[in-house]
């Protein structure tokens, strides 16, 4: 049976190291785990190592040991998927502020990734949100894609 690809989206690797008591924490644990032993093709992107980047140092060298402990392999932010990117702003899917969680999107996208793993229920897993990408990704000629939780892969 192939194995899904997931994308993790900056939240989810966010979650691996917080120190909170969550939910969302020991989900996260637990999809970790799964990467760990090959239940997933994961992924993540420049653009999540560009925000890692941009997190306080402690915080990212955190972060850093985490992509290199899973060898996540790196996916390009690439034109086609600004573009795509700007096409799920022009629909008025996600906020123009927050234009980074589109690209995500795209980048997803385009590398034909399954499911986009996200805890930011704000932009990205929301309804609204899935419903519109998939209605301009069909319109445009690209497959559909799930954008779910970890929550909702691990159990």
């Amino acid at each position: 049976m192939k194995k899904l690809k997931v994308y993790l989206e900056t939240s989810v690797v966010n979650f691996l190291i917080s120190k909170e008591k969550d939910e969302k924490v020991e989900f996260t644990r637990i999809l970790f785990e799964q990467i760990e032993r090959g239940e997933y093709e994961a992924y993540i992107s420049d653009l999540v190592i560009q925000e890692i980047r941009n997190a306080p140092e402690e915080k990212q060298k955190e972060l850093v040991s985490i992509v290199k402990k899973y060898s996540l392999p790196i996916l390009p932010h690439t034109d086609e998927a600004t573009e795509l990117a700007e096409e799920y702003m022009k629909e008025k899917i996600i906020p123009q502020k927050y234009f980074a969680d589109a690209i995500h999107i795209g980048i997803s996208v385009v590398n034909n990734i399954d499911i986009l793993l996200s805890w930011n229920y704000e932009h990205i897993v929301k309804i609204k949100t899935i419903w519109g990408v998939n209605g301009v990704n069909r319109r445009i000629g690209y497959k559909e894609i799930e954008i779910r939780t970890p929550e909702e892969v691990v159990l």
